[in-house]
């Protein structure tokens, strides 16, 4: 197994006892008679080689490296799995290492090399949000702050993405799918509500303001606000209430 990145090695190093092929031979395991290290098998210094003696100097060049590669390693398969944003690999990598230095190294290299891109990450963030539905731009921004979009391309890629958005459409496919479980609401609300003894005028107007209330907080969990959130609350919940006097 590699050894872990950031520990302290032992540079007392007598000789390279075997050179072991890993991941289909793509990288090399290191071996000494105490331990090993592991670099990419195109790193490994030509004539390297079970038998050959290295001085401290030498070994700790190699052990730097490993903790390189094997931190760059560990960055390309965190962005494998989907696209991220400099400062988010970058608390990701503080995980495994606590060597500020190496990790910036690390995320300087895989900027260079094209691996993490600010702009990209932002599009397809916003992209598999807005395909998620039923979020508002405001929660966009926040996603986008929260796992480390630069703020000089927030705006400009949040305006991108909400230049054709309807968030009435989205606002109203949102409470349909919540439609059941608010309708359930309002009926705990009126049997709460009618065990006060209030007068029919007063229990219609709580209950209108309670569910109301309930579809506000709704619409503004999700990220929605602006004047509309209003209205549309208002008339959601005058039409579930309509809904429920005619069932009754």
């Amino acid at each position: 197994m590699p050894p872990p990145v950031g520990i302290t090695y032992n540079l007392d190093v007598p000789e390279i006892t075997k050179l072991v092929p890993r991941r289909r031979e793509t990288w090399l395991e290191i071996c000494t008679a105490g331990e090993s290290i592991r670099l990419p098998a195109d790193k490994v210094p030509s004539g390297l080689a079970a038998g050959t003696r290295l001085d401290d100097e030498q070994w700790a060049g190699l052990c730097a490296q490993s903790e390189f590669w094997l931190l760059q390693d560990k960055a390309v398969s965190i962005l494998a799995r989907r696209e991220h944003f400099r400062r988010e690999l970058e608390i990701k990598l503080g995980r495994q290492c606590r060597d500020r230095d190496l990790i910036r190294r690390v995320l300087d290299e895989c900027e260079e090399m094209g691996y993490i891109n600010s702009r990209r990450a932002a599009e397809l963030t916003v992209q598999t949000l807005l395909n998620r539905g039923g979020l508002g731009t405001m929660r966009i921004r926040q996603e986008l702050i929260k796992r480390g979009c630069p703020r000089e391309l927030l705006d400009e890629v949040v305006a991108e993405a909400a230049g054709d958005r309807d968030e009435v459409t989205e606002m109203e496919a949102l409470l349909n799918s919540r439609r059941q479980s608010l309708r359930s609401r309002l009926h705990r609300t009126k049997e709460k509500l009618a065990k006060k003894g209030l007068t029919d005028t007063r229990l219609e107007r709580e209950v209108r303001q309670q569910l109301e209330a309930a579809v506000l907080r709704l619409l503004n969990g999700r990220g929605f606000s602006g004047d509309g959130i209003y209205k549309l609350a208002a008339r959601f919940a005058a039409e579930l209430i309509s809904e429920a006097d005619g069932g009754e």
